[in-house]
């Protein structure tokens, strides 16, 4: 899995992730803005996704290997980065408000990472965009997602969006030699850099729902805008990150809406440390400014990921509050446990956490349950079943438990 840092410098930057499997995922992606409160209710209580999974070349590569591990060497000699991700869900509720209870859906993302120069001594400097998009099979995914039907706040998948291609990110970053500091700039999706998570941060690997993926108190916009990181690596523990986008991106193409005066601002700083007694972990302080719409408001969250004393057992947790003003989610705390490795089988993984969130406009407490198993089937497929549990939908006073059940298809390129 291993590449040289210098084509990884960017990505390895934006994790405190100290081990990553054959086909790394990194990043994380959100949920719409609050702009025109308006305007955005109903679709910042609608499903939106995540992740990206970056394609890695193998170790070894012959005339023997199959065409794709042949061109992953061909574009890693190249100076391209390339990740491609796909993947099906077929989800079913127990209890809806309204519509189906069934949502079969397709998503994609395609990442890709040019290592447009390198000043040797200096440093370099890469071209990196994310695209991605989502089909739902006989229904809209802008305006019928399974969490609308249900009345989830929490979204039950964290990978649906409301168009079938987007572009999320198009940007620049250098990077000094060394990876001390990392600076940024063009459209960019500040969810895939705050807020990121070992366990807890991808849709298409790990837990399917939003609510896992990222603190729903902090109010990502659903696509990047324009904007600008900075990222100082003070040791190889500790790192400091500001950022500045556009607070109410919700255009497919090209910049969001950076005209409207929205901005938002975030800064955070994490740790990595190793005790003894538990192993590795990654401990992180987000905070937040916006003043999106008619207000403006702070918001802070916490996140954790740590090791439990085994190799193959790491615990999760983030808490966040914000302006309400600012947020769709006043107060959010989500934990579980994630087990690496089960049974054996070295590339599954399997998951079970618990959430809360209170919502900032009306709408009940809502507590939200999810547990997953994904088998590895070959070192690009895998099939995860899984079971959600929503309790005291937060849209939705006249049902107090939806069941859902699901399967997850993902194909990794």
């Amino acid at each position: 899995m291993e590449r040289r840092r210098s084509a990884a410098a960017w990505l390895a930057l934006v994790t405190l992730a100290t081990a990553t499997p054959t086909w790394a995922e990194e990043g994380a992606h959100p949920e719409d803005a609050p702009g025109d409160r308006a305007m955005t209710a109903a679709s910042k209580r609608a499903e939106m996704p995540k992740k990206r999974g970056i394609w890695r070349p193998r170790e070894a590569v012959d005339e023997t290997s199959s065409i794709l591990d042949r061109s992953q060497a061909w574009l890693h000699e190249h100076e391209f980065l390339l990740g491609f991700d796909v993947a099906f869900y077929n989800q079913y509720a127990g209890r809806v408000r309204e519509g189906g209870n069934n949502a079969a859906t397709f998503a994609w993302q395609l990442f890709v990472d040019y290592e447009a120069a390198d000043w040797k001594k200096n440093g370099e400097l890469h071209v990196t965009g994310t695209f991605l998009g989502t089909i739902g099979a006989d229904y809209d995914s802008a305006t019928q997602p399974l969490s609308n039907r249900i009345g989830s706040i929490s979204t039950v998948n964290g990978n649906v969006y409301p168009d079938p291609i987007s572009v999320d990110e198009l940007y620049v970053h250098y990077v000094t030699r060394g990876a001390g500091y990392v600076l940024a700039v063009g459209k960019l999706d500040m969810s895939y850099f705050f807020d990121t998570n070992r366990v807890a941060n991808d849709a298409y690997r790990q837990f399917t729902s939003y609510t896992f993926e990222n603190d729903i108190s902090i109010p990502f916009p659903l696509y990047g805008g324009f904007g600008a990181i900075s990222r100082w690596n003070t040791t190889d523990d500790v790192y400091v990150m500001l950022g500045l986008s556009d607070a109410s991106s919700d255009e497919r193409i090209p910049w969001g809406s950076v005209t409207d005066g929205a901005w938002w601002e975030l800064f955070e700083a994490g740790v990595t440390i190793d005790p003894d007694t538990l192993g590795t972990g990654n401990y992180r302080i987000t905070g937040w400014h916006s003043d999106s719409g008619s207000g403006n408001g702070f918001g802070i969250g916490i996140n954790v990921d740590q090791n439990l004393g085994l190799d193959w057992l790491i615990g999760f947790l983030r808490a966040g509050t914000g302006d309400p003003s600012q947020t769709e989610v006043r107060t959010a705390i989500s934990g579980g446990l994630s087990f690496q490795g089960p049974f054996g089988r070295k590339n599954d993984e399997a998951g079970i956490a618990l959430s809360w969130a209170d919502p900032s406009q009306g709408g009940r407490d809502e507590t939200f349950a999810e547990t997953f198993y994904r088998a590895a089937l070959t070192p690009r497929l895998s099939l995860a079943p899984l079971l959600q549990i929503v309790v005291n939908p937060s849209d939705n006073l006249d049902d107090d438990v939806s069941v859902v059940g699901g399967l997850r298809v993902l194909w990794m390129l």
